[in-house]
């Protein structure tokens, strides 16, 4: 330890690092050695999953009466709110324009306007 306004130079043995050291050099330690994998039947496996995927393929291809109700009620509210957008988007269209005139209409007001007052101050 050095304190040099103290005139203190001194070695000084700190205590090792009880937590994570990152600064430290790494050890050399032997290479593990891959463990051995268990032996595996794959074919009871391809068994397993091939009559998983035959009985999921039978019920996926025909629905049950309940689903297809539901899929039809589904499919008439699609149509209704398909219906309703067309005309909301009708409608707005039909604003824009009249939103177009009335804009026209104030422009060609205020170009009137402005003409009253430029020959009202020419006469005075």
């Amino acid at each position: 330890m050095w304190e040099p306004g103290d005139g203190v130079l001194a070695r000084v043995a700190f205590p090792r690092i009880r937590t994570l050291d990152s600064s430290q050099t790494p050890r050399r330690e032997p290479a593990s050695m891959p463990r051995a994998l268990a032996a595996v039947d794959l074919s009871v496996i391809r068994e397993a999953l091939a009559g998983m995927a035959g009985d999921t393929s039978e019920t996926s291809t025909v629905p049950a009466p309940a689903d297809r109700r539901e899929a039809s009620d589904l499919e008439r509210r699609l149509q209704q709110r398909d219906a309703e957008l067309a005309a909301a988007r009708a409608r707005l269209a039909r604003m824009e324009a009249e939103t177009a005139e009335m804009r026209a209409r104030l422009d060609r007001a205020d170009r009137l306007d402005a003409r009253a007052t430029f020959a009202g101050s020419a006469v005075e």
